[in-house]
């Protein structure tokens, strides 16, 4: 599957560095991608002010020493249509520059899906929630529930 229907907001939270040039130089090339500026205001701020521009159906984050594979979208966006899901939690890596050694994470040993009945994902929810957010596709209905504490 090749995903082409996306958004990207790009925020510049207060660099001091080149990355606002770079973002603009992005946003001006694709229509796509939506650059916002602000005084550095942190991570929490950051991403709800995000979720202030977003109008998809689907949301993820990307911070800016991720780096994504290029289906990256694509396979989140398959499985949680495929489940009908509102939380998609897919492995990653990991790289530790001491040592300089990249560590593979999955959070179930046999991959499988997990479907929770009405509220049954609330308990879970705050699992998942308090791990990192960035490789996980949210729904947009579910984040603004919960953008408090993201």
């Amino acid at each position: 599957m090749t995903l082409s229907d996306f958004e990207v907001i790009l925020i510049n939270d207060g660099s001091t560095d080149r990355s606002a040039k770079i973002c603009r130089e992005f946003a001006q090339k694709d229509e796509r991608i939506r650059l916002v500026t602000q005084e550095n205001k942190g991570q929490a701020f950051t991403r709800n002010r995000g979720l202030d521009y977003a109008q998809g159906e689907y949301t993820t984050f990307v911070d800016a020493d991720d780096r994504v594979a290029p289906h990256y979208l694509a396979a989140l966006y398959e499985a949680a249509l495929a489940q009908d899901a509102e939380v998609v939690v897919r492995e990653y890596y990991c790289y530790e520059e001491e040592g300089n050694q990249l560590f593979y994470h999955i959070f179930e040993k046999d991959k499988r899906v997990e479907v929770f009945e009405n509220n049954g994902f609330l308990s879970k929810f705050s699992q998942v929630l308090f791990t990192p957010v960035w490789g996980k596709l949210f729904k947009a209905d579910l984040l603004s529930t919960f953008a408090s504490l993201i």
